[in-house]
């Protein structure tokens, strides 16, 4: 009889550990799924916001691109060029250049450096806008 009271306090005490065993593997997937959740939440509001830039980035090209062609830059035969081109070796300033010719201060720039006479150059006067 008391060997199958042991054997019986044997069985429970396995029982138990399993179960135990059980318990601390559910309660581990339990905190790996409730962390892979708050990475899912995290990685949905970053693409939310990536989403809200990529159509501002498209809203912001939209505009550029009506700019270019509203500005005609590339498309009219107006040689705007060529007289931004006439301005820069009679001296004028990067400044003067891209309010009067429609450039950015790039292409002023680069018209200044290609064209500028060496009495207007930016390099002899030390003048630089």
């Amino acid at each position: 009889m008391l060997s199958a009271v042991f054997a019986l306090v044997m069985l429970v005490a396995m029982t138990l550990m399993t179960a135990l065993l059980v318990w601390f593997r559910l309660s581990s997937v339990l905190a790996v799924s409730q962390s892979i959740q708050k990475q899912l939440i995290c990685a949905e509001i970053r693409m939310h916001e990536l989403t809200r830039l990529q159509q501002q980035f498209d809203q912001r090209l939209d505009e550029l691109a009506s700019d270019v062609l509203n500005r005609d830059i590339y498309q009219a035969n107006d040689h705007r060029h060529q007289q931004a081109i006439d301005s820069a070796r009679e001296g004028m300033s990067s400044r003067a250049l891209r309010q009067m010719h429609g450039l950015s201060s790039d292409e002023a720039d680069l018209l200044l450096t290609m064209h500028a006479s060496e009495k207007h150059s930016p390099q002899t006067t030390g003048v630089e806008d």
